[in-house]
């Protein structure tokens, strides 16, 4: 069984993602950290951003079974993976590792085409959304409690240019699936988010 989660950033469903995974037994996919490993290898190797070629050789090299979670959510990692998550041979390269892990899985897999490109045939897809003010604060108070550098204005233009960026991209854009179920997260708990889910997977299964 395939379960998606697309969304903006910020809209809490990576954390949703994992914990739900983690209450059915199932594996666990961001399809965000693997964007976010290229971008950060890429910083680290002073690559040029502008070379699609090079970052998609890079894209290719890289070992995605033992990444370093800790560096992604680096400010300037934030600020540049939009620009490496719209190069389309990186993309294709991506779809294809996440196909490849969820085969024979049961999995929840969350990210921002997941279910329109990824996983179009998925059992279950949703669709989390809050509004730019509340995702900011979230990302804020998260990059504080682990330790990084943060600046709340910083933060929020990056989220604003991030969601331009991914809904105006010509390859597989942000957007809601039309099967998907969308669920506003400004005022629900992580528990709560997992609740409704699983409530909604038992009405369409009944």
């Amino acid at each position: 069984m395939v379960i998606t989660i697309d969304g903006p950033s910020g809209t809490g469903k990576s954390t949703t993602a994992e914990l739900l995974a983690k209450r059915l037994g199932y594996y666990h996919l961001n399809s965000g950290t693997l964007y976010r490993w290229i971008t950060f290898n890429a910083l680290q190797k002073h690559l040029n951003l502008n070379d699609s070629d090079v970052l998609f050789k890079l894209a290719q090299e890289l070992d995605y079974s033992n990444m370093n979670y800790d560096v992604l959510r680096e400010q300037d990692v934030s600020d540049n993976v939009a620009k490496v998550a719209s190069i389309s041979s990186i993309r294709a390269e991506i779809v294809d590792i996440q196909r490849n892990y969820a085969k024979d899985k049961d999995i929840v897999v969350e990210g921002r085409d997941i279910g329109t490109v990824v996983f179009p045939e998925a059992d279950y897809k949703f669709y989390f959304t809050a509004s730019l003010e509340v995702r900011a604060k979230r990302r804020y108070s998260q990059m504080q409690k682990d330790g990084l550098d943060a600046n709340y204005e910083h933060v929020l233009e990056s989220i604003s240019q991030r969601d331009r960026q991914d809904i105006e991209r010509e390859h597989s854009p942000l957007r809601k699936a039309e099967d998907a179920i969308e669920i506003k997260t400004d005022n629900l708990t992580v528990e709560e988010g997992i609740e409704i889910i699983l409530k909604e997977i038992e009405n369409l299964t009944v």
